[in-house]
């Protein structure tokens, strides 16, 4: 007769405490609020239900300076914790670290309930505005890598300043976690080595619901420690967000971000042709004003008799004459070595120059790939040349060792 495994309670129920809370130790639920109580402590007590269940719930007073508004019954929430196991009951409850409202009239309330108490606080103050970049070298760029936003960000930067150099930390822009992720791309930008010169966060535009990421107490903490200039553009021009209200610069949309980090690339160029005309200008006035004093000289009585005085002041004027043209022919060069730098630069940009050079991309669906070990065989692909593209079948794949 086969023996059986015998635990007691007390060791059965710390088992399913230690499961229960590695499993689900980082959950979102969504829910209504019932059998809200404040304790006296400080913590908060209630339920979260739906329809068909309901969980216990409690939200420890330390937490509670992340909570921005109170909740009641009924209030549609969406919460988030940890699921906790209290063995000498054996119960399970909802921990929550975090919470916020769900429906949009709540939001609404929790927009303006926030929006008081961060400016309570000076993080709308503009003494802790920053002043943007003239000339960037190095743009950062917090937003999802498959929305349109980024997509207009870079069309706009290679249209007026396509010399800088964009980096790209891709995240979520809504939903569960999104506010987490772009206050840690935030931070990882200010921690970089390489300095970036300016940050433009945001995303296109969406509800109330799906903007709230950026209405969240993290995202404004994290803009306001930044050390890096940032720019806000989230949604269209009508859309207000907290990030906004932080931000040293808003921006109307994705693209008008774009436009205020960069100068145009045209203007630069005209104020290079214009310090050339006024170093060239300044140069022919300086030896007017020159020869007109050595003519002045050479008629006046004191300097006619000793002709060595005259002779030192004409060897003066041909050694600044030669000192300006040397200047003048310095600064030219400088001026043309930078223009053909940049359009050097703009030349590297140009994504169709490998193709040129006789090499092709290979795309699977719409990816780019680099090493061989992304394909197998069978598999369709397409090789992109510089007139047209090719679709072929992988019959074999190779890796050089």
């Amino acid at each position: 007769m086969p023996k059986h495994t015998i635990i007691s309670v007390s060791d059965l129920n710390g088992a399913l405490k230690d499961v229960v809370e590695d499993t689900f130790s980082d959950l979102w639920v969504e829910g209504e609020v019932s059998n809200f109580k404040a304790h006296t402590s400080g913590h908060l007590y209630f339920s979260l239900k739906d329809h068909q269940s309901q969980i216990s719930c409690a939200l420890w007073q330390f937490n509670r300076k992340y909570l921005f508004f109170t909740p009641r019954d009924g209030m549609k929430v969406l919460a988030h914790g940890a699921l906790s196991l209290y063995p000498p009951r054996g119960t399970y409850s909802f921990v929550v670290k975090s919470m916020r409202p769900a429906g949009e009239g709540d939001l609404n309330l929790a927009f303006e309930a926030l929006k008081q108490k961060l400016a309570a606080e000076g993080l709308f103050s503009t003494h802790k505005k920053q002043k943007l970049p003239r000339y960037p070298q190095r743009i950062g760029v917090i937003t999802s890598e498959t929305g349109a936003a980024i997509q207009d960000i870079l069309r706009v930067i290679q249209y007026r300043f396509p010399m800088v150099h964009v980096l790209l930390i891709p995240v979520m822009v809504q939903g569960p976690g999104a506010a987490e992720e772009i206050a840690r791309a935030i931070y990882q930008f200010n921690a970089q080595s390489d300095p970036i010169d300016v940050l433009l966060i945001g995303r296109g535009g969406g509800s109330i619901e799906d903007l709230w990421a950026f209405n969240e107490e993290v995202v404004a903490r994290a803009i306001y420690h930044s050390t890096i200039p940032i720019i806000s553009a989230v949604g269209h021009e009508t859309d207000v967000t907290i990030a906004d209200f932080v931000a040293d610069v808003r921006a109307a949309t994705p693209s008008n971000a774009a436009e205020l980090a960069t100068p145009d690339q045209r203007e630069v160029l005209q104020i290079i042709a214009n310090l050339r005309y006024t170093i060239k200008n300044r140069t022919l006035r300086k030896l007017e004003v020159e020869q007109e004093r050595l003519r002045n000289l050479r008629g006046s009585y004191a300097l006619n008799r000793p002709r060595m005085m005259l002779e030192e002041q004409l060897r003066r004027l041909i050694e600044i004459k030669r000192q300006l043209l040397r200047t003048t022919q310095l600064q030219v060069q400088q001026a043309r070595t930078s223009l053909q730098l940049r359009e050097g630069q703009l030349q590297q940009l140009d994504p169709n120059a490998p193709l040129k050079r006789g090499y092709v991309q290979v795309f699977r669906d719409q990816t780019l790939l680099l090493r061989a070990n992304e394909t197998h065989p069978q598999q369709l692909l397409t090789l992109r040349f510089l007139d047209g593209s090719v679709a072929v079948v992988v019959n074999e794949v190779s890796q050089d060792r």
